[in-house]
This record gives structure tokens, C-alpha cells and sequence, in this order.
């Protein structure tokens, strides 16, 4: 079984994608309402995946995204970024902290960041 973790502050979206995930099967859905929460759960359950949102209260998905990503022991879990903003300067700033992918949220349906990650995920 596959450990995602979404961290996301919109708990409607949250709520859709955990249900597209339990859904499919094989996916254990570990949740953080922001990026400093995301951060201590993404260092003490070492998830196999994580979908980060970008614009979160406390901190923002890029200044997790970046700690993660310096962590030796959470590096090379793979990360990718979902966003309503489709600004070019996020996605860059994302690949170049580590970013494996970008979604735009309101371009994709659930299922489909579903198969997607599971794509990453072979």
C-alpha cells in the first residue's frame, strides 16, 4: 500500500481527492491542513509521494517543499506541486526546489491526479 501525503488547506478538495484515492485502493491518504503541519507529517511518516499545495496559511508550499527537500531523510520522496496558480515563476521555482510535477487543480479532475500519481509511483 502506497502513502500519499496531501498537504492542502481547501478540506473540499482535501475530502475529493482522499475519496479518489480510497476509491482506486492501494493508497493510504496521510492529511496536513498547511505546510508547516505537511512538514512535520512528511518527516515522521516518510510518505512515498507528496501533493503539495502552494498557497497555504502558516507557511507556503514552496517553503515546505524547499525543508523537504534539503532533509537527507525526506530528499527523495517524490513531490508534486498542485496549485490554482499557473504562474510560469511557480513552476520554475518548484522544479528547480525538486518538484517532480505541477497541477493546476482546476485543470484536472480527481481521478485523473489519481492516475497520474500512480504513474510516479511505478
Amino acid at each position: 500500500m502506497h502513502k500519499i501525503a496531501l498537504i492542502e488547506d481547501d478540506q473540499t478538495l482535501a475530502k475529493y481527492l482522499c475519496a479518489a484515492f480510497k476509491d482506486d485502493g492501494g493508497f493510504e491518504m496521510l492529511l496536513a491542513p498547511d505546510g508547516e503541519e505537511g512538514v512535520k507529517l512528511v518527516k515522521s511518516k516518510k510518505p512515498d509521494l507528496i501533493l503539495l499545495d502552494i498557497v497555504m496559511p502558516k507557511m507556503n508550499g514552496l517553503d515546505a517543499l524547499k525543508i523537504i527537500k534539503e532533509d537527507p531523510a525526506t530528499s527523495a520522496i517524490p513531490v508534486i506541486m498542485l496549485s490554482n496558480l499557473s504562474q510560469h515563476k511557480d513552476l520554475d521555482t518548484a522544479k528547480k526546489l525538486g518538484a517532480v510535477a505541477f497541477f493546476v487543480k482546476v485543470d484536472m479532475e480527481t481521478h485523473e491526479i489519481v492516475n497520474k500519481v500512480k504513474e510516479y509511483l511505478k
